[in-house]
């Protein structure tokens, strides 16, 4: 055996060994379909994923302001400054997958 086999072997030992514990949570996170861990995203981003025109800076303008509309009836976010939001998208694919805008457009309108 060579040394460079040994000390390959040692090393997979320890990473082994250090992984131990932990090793039921990334066989978990791999098994999973969501992404653990997400970067956070700004409006327009979470405008593009509802499917807004962007195309021109007044479209990118409504856009914002309808995604910031969502955010206060309902659309999880979170806050990142005392006057900025931002979005992670797992949470905002789950409110889509949850009915998201339709939920709110059956509720409003009429008083029962």
């Amino acid at each position: 055996m060579t040394i460079d086999e040994i000390i390959d072997r040692k090393i997979k030992e320890q990473v082994d060994e250090a992984l131990a514990p932990i090793r039921p949570l990334i066989v978990r996170l791999l098994n999973s379909q969501e992404t653990p861990i997400e970067n956070l995203i700004d409006a327009l981003e979470v405008a593009l994923m509802l499917g807004e025109a962007v195309s021109t800076e007044e479209a990118k303008k409504r856009a914002r302001q309808k995604v910031y509309y969502l955010a206060r009836i309902g659309l999880p976010y979170v806050r990142t400054g005392r006057k900025r939001m931002r979005f992670n998208p797992a949470a905002v694919r789950k409110w889509i997958a949850a009915g998201g805008l339709e939920k709110k457009s059956s509720e409003g309108g009429r008083n029962s």
